[in-house]
């Protein structure tokens, strides 16, 4: 169900973290781009995972910093919207 729900989208991932739900997403469902955000304060440990993992196999994996409460939206709009706590 999930690699057809993302498969060829645009997905968003809030508050990634380390960024495991989003990176797995993208090796399992291989969407057309997935962005993975979390704050300044988290974002290097999840820049460099989305370098050495979500780069692999022609797919468009990037980590942003990215603060809901405070950020404008980013860019156009997303298929799929990933997000947990």
């Amino acid at each position: 169900y999930f690699r057809n729900l993302m498969h060829g989208k645009r997905v968003l991932e809030l508050g990634a973290g380390t960024g495991l739900i989003g990176l797995f997403a993208a090796k399992l469902c291989s969407p057309k781009e997935m962005i993975l955000t979390d704050l300044e304060s988290h974002i290097n440990l999840l820049k460099q995972n989305a370098q050495r993992i979500g780069g692999e196999n022609d797919q468009h994996c990037e980590a942003i910093s990215y603060d809901w409460e405070n950020d404008s939206p980013i860019g156009e709009p997303f298929d799929v919207i990933l997000g947990g706590d």
